[in-house]
């Protein structure tokens, strides 16, 4: 189950509160999921969805508003991410008047008809009709990259990096409307053209997390939000872990460095030929070959900083190196 659609599925079974809220819904699901199909001069609504839970909201909206009630089809389809398909069939009867109340087309002085665009304004005056509609087109068209741990199979997956949602329009002035939409609630998304469709799109987990907390969604908002904690952590483990790593490799290359300048050494002129300060570092090294210049300046008989200890592995290698030339 994707976090897209556990979120749709959310939003399905949220009660419907003001009246004034269901036309606008209503247009951004049909915005985006429905095939509008002219018949004999007419109309005709089918909504497709992934989203069993939708037919029950959509019927109560078209009975509380239109007084009539739908039949629910359910289609097997392969090429469909989620094998089974629902689709919500309005009939021509209702469909032109649907479509002109929300918004989807128009009529002319000459009742000339013409399909809108973008948003009807009328149908956004309201900040509650305004989260109304950015939760149908939600239902209507989300899709996301998003993860949760706890639906991973862990020997199979790995959680996706980032966190990406989407929706996907076929009219760029719909997507430029939709994203002004959600600048009114300081939700600023990005737009870009994909093929014959529009996309608007959030790349950040915070924003992400706004949007689902604007239009009701509160369970995937505290799932998200939990998962956006899981992550920081295990990042900061990874970080912690990747420089303890790098650590020791710096304190194992430089051992062996060491520890081949004093062989060098040891195999040319002899240890015993160095002055006495370095004869007792080369010595440390040798007795303790996996420690750090902590851990040696700690070891040490002869009272040393760690600086010290240091200009001396280096003075041992200079040495090495000249009698390495000769």
């Amino acid at each position: 189950m994707s976090f897209s659609y556990e979120v749709k599925c959310e939003l399905a079974q949220l009660p419907l509160d003001n009246e004034c809220c269901f036309i606008s819904e209503l247009s951004a699901i049909i915005r985006t999921s429905a095939d509008i199909k002219l018949q004999k001069g007419k109309f005709a609504i089918v909504i497709k969805t992934e989203v069993a839970e939708l037919y029950e909201k959509i019927n109560k909206i078209l009975e509380k508003l239109y007084g009539f009630s739908v039949e629910l089809e359910i289609s097997e389809d392969d090429s469909f991410f989620y094998g089974v398909r629902y689709e919500i069939k309005i009939d021509v009867e209702h469909s032109t008047r649907i479509l002109e109340d929300c918004g989807i087309i128009s009529f002319d002085d000459n009742h000339q008809m013409q399909f809108n665009g973008g948003i009807d304004k009328y149908l956004v005056m309201d900040d509650c009709c305004k989260r109304s509609y950015i939760r149908g087109v939600f239902i209507g068209c989300a899709t996301s990259n998003i993860v949760l741990s706890k639906t991973l199979d862990q020997k199979n997956k790995k959680p996706s990096s980032g966190y990406h949602l989407e929706f996907v329009f076929s009219s760029d002035e719909l997507a430029g409307d939709f994203a002004s939409l959600l600048a009114e609630f300081d939700i600023m998304s990005k737009k870009v053209a994909r093929k014959s469709s529009f996309i608007v799109y959030l790349k950040e987990g915070d924003l992400i997390s706004d949007i689902l907390a604007l239009i009701g969604a509160g369970k995937t908002v505290l799932a998200l939000q939990n998962e956006i904690i899981l992550r920081s952590l295990r990042n900061k483990v990874n970080r912690q872990n990747n420089c303890e790593t790098g650590n020791i490799n710096k304190v194992v290359n430089a051992s062996l460095k060491q520890i081949n300048a004093i062989k060098i050494i040891s195999e040319t002129i002899g240890i015993e030929s160095l002055p006495l300060a370095l004869q007792e570092v080369a010595m440390l090294r040798l007795a303790n070959r996996e420690e750090s210049l902590d851990d040696l300046v700690l070891l040490s008989i002869t009272p040393i900083t760690k600086s010290g200890l240091n200009h001396r592995f280096r003075k041992l290698i200079e040495i090495s190196k000249n009698l390495s030339e000769r």
